[in-house]
């Protein structure tokens, strides 16, 4: 064989088994400890995002052993659940499966492709989702905020690319900063969650005490150059300006943490992204 034939057909059984992996890592799972000063009890509880139901792999018996082995005190999901109408049973259905092993509080808001993809084109969608999710104990937080034992103050934004499309279509300056402001309690530690960190450029200096957000996939497939960056998350302006892509930041004098989320959009790989369900701890340090 030719020597220009064995380069090119090692390179094919290269780019095969790169493929073959890049499929395997959308089916692990990491638990991602983090710990978080604060003068409160110590507290637990657990982040999932961007389950994209219709296209993740993870295991479900991986993901409820999980989260049975943590005992958190209470859940939160920052988002993107569906793609489909037809995928928010699918959902659901994963919840049903997450309240036979955590029977605590669960709190959740909604990504950009939960509006834009279901919730847009049929607001009945919104409706019978949240209708079925408040059936299972879940607080919906769009906008709303809840307090959790006298302590921790969870505030729920609604998504910044969802903001940002109700602005050009109505022409009206959403006024994020005054809602959150509305939502805050003095005294209390302020927990934001939201789907895509961009929202704290709409905030003050030190809005919130911490955040959790996703929407990012922690790139999904991390390239050499932050190619996928600048494809994919152009118009995310934390991601594409300062690489923030996944795991602790601070911006603005507020900490916050990027999931890199379960499921997968566009296609079914990942690189050097595995799925992740991150495990907090609130309180004051030993």
């Amino acid at each position: 064989m030719p020597l220009l034939g064995i380069i090119l057909l090692s390179c094919a059984g290269a780019f095969i088994l790169l493929l073959g992996y890049m499929h395997l890592e959308t089916r692990l799972l990491k638990v991602r400890r983090v710990t978080i000063a604060a003068a409160v009890s110590p507290v637990r509880f657990m982040q999932f995002s961007d389950l994209h139901v219709g296209m993740m792999y993870v295991s479900l018996k991986k993901i409820t052993a999980a989260v049975a082995a943590a005992k958190p005190d209470f859940l939160v999901f920052t988002g993107d659940y569906f793609q489909k109408e037809e995928e928010t049973g699918r959902f659901i259905s994963f919840m049903k499966q997450i309240r036979q092993v955590h029977a605590g509080p669960v709190f959740l808001c909604f990504g950009n492709h939960d509006r834009v993809d279901v919730f847009d084109p049929d607001e009945r969608a919104f409706e019978r989702v949240c209708a079925a999710l408040t059936a299972l104990g879940v607080t919906v937080l769009e906008d709303r905020n809840c307090i959790y034992n006298n302590e921790i103050n969870i505030i729920g934004l609604s998504d910044e690319r969802c903001t940002r499309i109700a602005e050009r279509n109505s022409g009206i300056r959403a006024d994020t900063a005054g809602t959150l402001a509305a939502l805050r309690r003095d005294g209390m530690f302020n927990l934001l969650i939201t789907h895509n960190s961009d929202i704290l450029l709409r905030l003050p200096e030190r809005a919130v005490d911490f955040a959790v957000t996703g929407h990012t996939h922690g790139a999904q497939v991390r390239t050499p150059f932050n190619i996928e960056t600048k494809i994919l998350h152009r118009r995310d302006k934390l991601a594409s300006r300062y690489n923030m892509l996944r795991g602790l930041h601070t911006f603005r004098g507020i900490p916050f943490y990027i999931n890199p989320g379960l499921g997968n959009n566009l296609f079914p790989i990942r690189f050097r992204a595995v799925p992740e369900i991150t495990a907090y701890t609130v309180g004051k340090l030993e």
